[in-house]
């Protein structure tokens, strides 16, 4: 494993943990404490900041390899993933959230599909496709953690 791999390696599993354990807090508190809305908020932002560097990895990825076609699509991609990072953070807190969730885990199929060949294979190591789709997997799941409100959480349903 060379120098670039570890560092990340190192920096996706310390913002995977940071992100989870900042879930976990979350979701300790009540949804009708107006903490929690701020803390949504709060993570909703982290979470757009971490979609817009998830496609500024990819952007640098695409943009060394601009001569291929097929780096096009993944610079296109990379460049919507940045935007629609920047403009979850525009939005309400829980259709900000939403809207992560379901980005995270489209980009997520978006990388296990440079591995058949449906996009550029050569344009990134297989580690780091791979590694990269686990780690869209985990910040959808953890998006769509913060969103999933139970009714007794609610206090819909009964006690």
């Amino acid at each position: 494993m060379n120098e670039t791999a570890r560092v990340l390696l190192v920096a996706a599993a310390l913002t995977g943990v940071g992100l989870a354990v900042f879930a976990q807090r979350l979701l300790r508190i009540d949804p009708a404490e107006p903490a929690r809305l701020i803390g949504e908020l709060r993570f909703s932002h982290w979470m757009s900041a971490a979609l817009s560097a998830v496609g500024g990895a990819w952007l640098g990825l695409a943009a060394a390899r601009v001569t291929q076609p097929p780096a096009m699509i993944d610079l296109t991609i990379a460049i919507a993933l940045i935007v629609m990072g920047a403009w979850t953070l525009q939005r309400e807190t829980r259709q900000a959230l939403a809207t992560l969730c379901i980005a995270f885990l489209v980009h997520a199929v978006i990388d296990i599909g440079h591995r058949p060949g449906w996009l550029a294979t050569d344009l990134a190591p297989r580690w780091f496709t791979l590694g990269c789709a686990a780690f869209n997997l985990l910040l959808s799941a953890l998006c769509f953690s913060v969103i999933r409100r139970p009714d007794r959480a609610r206090g819909r349903g009964p006690r």
